[in-house]
């Protein structure tokens, strides 16, 4: 898995702007890894692919307050 992550490609929400404090999202293999742009060197968190699009779509339907 270590070996994915350190060719994944991180990205950004389009929201971010050109700050670094955001969110980063890279797929792997079957996995999300999320990260903290701040700390790109510590680990991510991993979640099955399926359980980050229920929670992105949460997130887009005002379920969590951000």
């Amino acid at each position: 898995m270590l070996h994915e992550l350190s060719r994944a490609q991180w990205r950004k929400s389009r929201r971010s702007g050109t700050g670094e404090n955001c969110v980063e999202l890279a797929q792997v293999v079957a996995l999300m890894a999320i990260r903290d742009s701040k700390r790109p060197a510590a680990p991510p968190i991993l979640l099955r692919a399926s359980a980050w699009r229920a929670t992105a779509v949460a997130i887009r339907a005002g379920a969590y307050d951000l």
